[in-house]
């Protein structure tokens, strides 16, 4: 097989099932690229000595090697071969310095964004929410520590702890940061980037905190109290809380919504693997207050694109911290975070009975070990109805908290 090597073809060239194939580059005689079953690829040139032999001398593995390093030394072993001599040795010496020098010129950011290009933005077991926030995280870690332009191989030890000391009380921001630049740096590693990971000369004592997990559960008062004040607030962003307090789905989700995804008929919220955090595809059955406020989105939004799409930009909702202040602020409420509702949904559903890992699986959380394989699927199919159930009895129970006539209807625990 004949093809012009491009680093865009040989990144793509498609993998075999089996064994290797080997493709001859149009342009240089002689370098054949090897791409194995394994997806490994390596240079190689052929061509025959002055006995009239075929001999083969390996130039190396790509990318490690590059198009150029490779195309250059099959030009000048092609000859090499065809005189009778073996300069394989001084090849393998001159393409390591070609190599070294390549890297010593390739900046952290140039790096970065290879790392994005190559690996992460193709990853198709990651959502486009994680895989925006991986870009977020790197680009904001390579300008904290500096390093945009600095030589990738001079990016060590003291760049990560001067990353996590700019972070120096936000334990979760630092390990996020420093747990992409990790990530990022196994990557170069693995492509013979840099020798070694920096990031694993950290110290327990010197790597940030795990956050102590929250407990943090809205009481019925603060319920009915954001309830009210979203009322107050209206429009927008008065029905996304409301809708945030019916629906135990994680803020981002709620906020990337889309019609396409919404079945006020069959009263159900489908949610694609690669939209939700765990990649594992989701549903919620939506209630009858739950459609009362899709219903008016959706004369507010002609029924297309996001469900809480920006009056002013027409894309997702920004300034969390701003709207959950100023629902604070209405309602003299303190101390509690948008995430503290799911947790809130569970410990007011177990209190009526409800099963936890039935409520485990309505929060979409990943898999153990007891809802993998075969139970999992019954999890997740034979379960709806019990589902369904669980949630009408939360949206009772929501509306007991903040109707007042329902505030002293008795409670039906589920069955």
């Amino acid at each position: 097989m004949k093809a012009k090597l491009t680093d865009s073809f040989i990144r793509n060239v498609k993998v075999p099932d089996t064994g290797r194939v080997m493709i001859t580059d149009e342009l240089q005689p002689g370098l054949q690229l090897r791409v194995t079953d394994k997806g490994a690829r390596s240079f190689s040139v052929v061509g025959r000595g002055p006995d009239g032999k075929i001999v083969r001398r390996t130039l190396g593995r790509y990318p490690a090697v590059s198009l150029k390093a490779a195309r250059e030394g099959a030009r000048k072993q092609s000859q090499a071969i065809k005189d009778g001599q073996d300069f394989r040795r001084e090849a393998a010496e001159r393409l390591a310095a070609e190599r070294a020098e390549e890297i010593n010129r390739l900046t952290a950011g140039d790096a970065v964004a290879r790392y994005v290009s190559e690996y992460v933005l193709p990853n198709e077991h990651w959502s486009d929410k994680y895989r925006q926030n991986i870009q977020i995280n790197l680009r904001k870690a390579v300008d904290e520590m500096g390093v945009m332009e600095l030589s990738l191989t001079d990016v060590g030890r003291r760049e990560l702890l001067k990353l996590i000391e700019t972070h120096r009380g936000k334990n979760g921001i630092a390990r996020h940061r420093l747990g992409d630049m990790s990530r990022f740096f196994d990557w170069c590693v693995e492509h013979e980037l840099i020798k070694e990971n920096p990031a694993h000369t950290i110290t327990t004592r010197q790597r940030p905190k795990a956050p102590t997990a929250r407990s943090r559960v809205l009481t019925r008062e603060e319920i009915k109290a954001i309830w009210v004040a979203a009322g107050e607030v209206g429009g927008l962003i008065g029905d996304y809380v409301r809708f945030w307090l019916l629906v135990p789905a994680r803020r981002g989700e709620i906020s990337g919504m889309t019609w396409e995804h919404v079945d006020l008929a069959n009263r159900r919220w489908e949610q694609p693997g690669k939209l939700t955090k765990n990649n594992e595809s989701h549903a919620f059955h939506l209630t009858d207050e739950a459609i009362h406020i899709l219903e008016r989105r959706e004369q507010a939004t002609g029924g297309g694109g996001l469900v809480f799409a920006s009056e002013r930009s027409g894309g997702e909702i920004k300034g969390w911290s701003q709207i959950k202040q100023k629902l604070q602020k209405l309602t003299g409420t303190e101390g509690w975070t948008w995430h503290d509702m799911r947790r809130t949904f569970v410990s007011e559903l177990a209190e009526a009975g409800c099963d936890i890992d039935l409520l485990d699986g309505i929060l979409n959380h990943r898999q153990a070990a007891s809802r993998g394989g075969v139970l999992g699927v019954y999890q997740r199919s034979q379960r709806w109805p019990a589902k369904i159930e669980a949630m009408e009895t939360w949206g009772r129970i929501v509306g007991r908290m903040v109707t007042p006539e329902a505030l002293a209807a008795p409670e039906t625990a589920l069955g």
